[in-house]
């Protein structure tokens, strides 16, 4: 049976059944329980919309992490995924699957559940309207050959060796500035009044990825064989790529991950102007707000800490009662002004509510670091009554437009002294050295739309 995205509801694939519905949230959790509380703050039909984009983008970030397969097969993969994702194009998702079948590992886990899933993903995908799918479509398809470049570029390598700031920047767009863009797409087709500056947008993804890679260092290499340091600044150090895990070379790597966090404080204005134009309707300001919280905690983690993420895997992290914490200070109601007020309660140290302010939820948390997932129940899964009413609305979702109630916030002016800040090859300050982070908290945000604080597109 073909399994084709097309251009008509669920073209030349069966309907997607209320189960199915239902399992891509479960999916969601399954492989990044933080973005599920993100996905959680979210009202239909935005919630399904996000749930699946993101399934889609999970598939191509599986394949393009997976050491196991090399790299120019993994490339050759995520171009068949592109074409897949074509309407033009006759590939459909068995084709896939087949192309991807002899380099499955055996205990791809989770990840690769879904990947196997495709053409259920795929069949969700088909049954929104046009518009939702489109604007999904360019931003995976995006993603996916972007990805396959790189793989390509260093392919003799065996992993990503990135080596200039350049360069490290455009890997931070198409591994995190797609989804970012995948989300604002969307708002648009849900009809917000706010329109985000792509500058803006672009800044907020890049203190997304940047700091995810500046905390991640050593699980990186450890685990994907890849090093996004760039190569020019390890050698201002007296080091390399290949020296990111030897002991004697910490110090010096750890002055590299100190100015790629600086140099993602340095995006801080852009991102929170992105956020501004976000309104307080259907959960979408408390769901963009989440993991921009939780990014802010771990810059402030980073802060000092910067040799334990050369020398210990998942060293830097953001304890479960702040994440706890954030997640009800979101789901109570957030607006604009209580956001900065978090904001800058979580620059200077770890967040718990004030004395007074009224909880609204309760949580359980799994054994994985910094996740967690809100329940009025024992249960560690998304809150049924929010599952079944997902599943109540799971015909093809009703997309016209409407003006949201919740209005975004008067943008903020762009200070002048952005235009004028040093540049390191591109228009981006170039952001204060090491020690800055502290002395500049209230400038310091981070993380793009639902990836959560963990080094992967959400793992």
């Amino acid at each position: 049976m073909s399994n084709t995205p097309g251009e008509g509801p669920a073209a030349g694939a069966s309907p997607p059944t209320d189960a199915d519905r239902a399992w891509t949230f479960e999916a969601v959790e399954s492989v990044s329980r933080t973005f599920a509380l993100s996905i959680e703050l979210l009202e239909e039909p935005v919630a399904s919309w996000v749930c699946t984009g993101y399934l889609l983008c999970r598939i191509a970030d599986t394949v393009e992490d997976d050491p196991s397969i090399p790299p120019r097969e993994r490339a050759d993969l995520l171009e068949t995924y592109d074409a897949v994702l074509d309407p033009e194009d006759p590939t459909d998702a068995d084709d896939f699957l087949a192309a991807v079948a002899p380099h499955r590992p055996d205990d791809g886990g989770d990840d690769w559940a879904v990947v196997d899933r495709t053409p259920r993903v795929l069949a969700v995908f088909g049954s929104f309207d046009p518009t939702v799918r489109a604007a999904m479509r360019e931003v995976v398809r995006e993603m996916a050959t972007g990805m396959a470049e790189f793989l390509r570029e260093y392919a003799d390598r065996g992993g990503l060796r990135l080596e200039t700031v350049e360069e490290l920047e455009e890997y931070c767009w198409y591994v995190a500035g797609t989804v970012g863009k995948l989300f604002s797409n969307l708002l648009a087709v849900h009809g917000t009044d706010g329109e985000a500056d792509p500058e803006d947008a672009r800044q907020f993804a890049l203190l997304l990825q940047l700091v995810n890679i500046a905390k991640d260092v050593r699980d990186d290499y450890a685990t994907e064989n890849n090093v996004y340091l760039p190569g020019e600044w390890l050698r201002e150090e007296g080091t390399d790529h290949e020296s990111v895990a030897d002991p004697d070379s910490a110090d010096a790597v750890a002055r590299v991950v100190r100015r790629v966090t600086d140099r993602a404080a340095g995006y801080a204005p852009g991102a929170r102007r992105y956020l501004d134009t976000v309104p307080g309707d259907a959960g979408l300001l408390p769901a963009a707000a989440l993991p921009y919280l939780l990014a802010l905690a771990t810059v402030r983690e980073l802060d000092g800490r910067a040799r334990e993420a050369v020398t210990s895997r998942g060293a830097v992290k953001i304890d479960r009662a702040e994440v706890k914490a954030l997640y009800a200070a979101a789901d109570g109601g957030l607006d604009h002004e209580e956001l900065d007020r978090l904001a800058a309660a979580v620059r200077e140290e770890p967040y718990r509510p004030r004395r007074g302010r009224k909880r609204t939820t309760e949580f359980r948390y799994s054994t994985a670091m910094g996740s967690a997932s809100s329940s009025t129940s024992s249960s560690t899964s998304i809150p049924a009554e929010r599952r079944n009413r997902r599943a109540a609305a799971a015909a093809p979702t009703p997309t016209t437009s409407r003006r949201p109630s919740g209005r975004a916030r008067e943008p903020r002016e762009r200070p002048d002294s952005d235009a004028s800040a040093e540049t390191t090859g591109s228009s981006s300050p170039e952001p204060p050295r090491e020690g800055a982070i502290v002395a500049s908290s209230r400038c310091i945000s981070n993380r793009v739309m639902f990836i959560p604080p963990d080094g992967r597109l959400g793992a």
